[in-house]
């Protein structure tokens, strides 16, 4: 759609009103995004609820939701960090400094994550009976932990 307006000499200037450049674009990407996420997410939980009822809704969510918590643990706050640092090195144009302060915190991240990802494959059931309280957890904690090191890397990514 353009709209005809005019500017401070009188003359009338072509103004494109629905353009998705800059911010815009921006957020209606973003938007698409998080409703596309949320879609996938309800058809993921509602063919999981027919296949496995509501006990496997359960154990999922919360294999998940515990797996999230080691994400953010194995990150340990380095995502918020590197923003800072790499988009203050960007700034003042170090650019070797903010590429190396990206890498050096997804090693650390994924370091982590990796020694998560062992501990909970190796003692699944442990964690699954002591922590969590359900013996049925076990399968799916530790088929979910495998995901950690990827969500890790990717939180860092972006």
């Amino acid at each position: 759609r353009v709209l005809f307006r005019s500017d401070r000499q009188g003359f009338w200037v072509k103004r494109d009103i629905f353009h998705l450049r800059g911010v815009r674009g921006q957020m209606v990407v973003g938007f698409g995004v998080k409703g596309l996420g949320a879609a996938t997410s309800f058809l993921f939980t509602w063919l999981l609820a027919r296949a496995a009822g509501p006990v496997g809704v359960g154990t999922f969510g919360t294999s998940l939701t515990t797996v999230q918590m080691c994400v953010i643990l194995s990150l340990l706050g380095l995502d918020a960090i590197l923003v800072r640092s790499v988009s203050v090195n960007l700034s003042l144009d170090r650019t070797g400094q903010a590429r190396s302060a990206a890498v050096h915190a997804i090693r650390t991240g994924t370091a982590a994550g990796l020694v998560l990802t062992t501990a909970i494959v190796l003692f699944h059931d442990q964690i699954a009976t002591d922590v969590i309280g359900s013996a049925a957890v076990a399968t799916s904690l530790m088929v979910l932990s495998l995901a950690i090191p990827i969500m890790e890397i990717g939180r860092a990514h972006v």
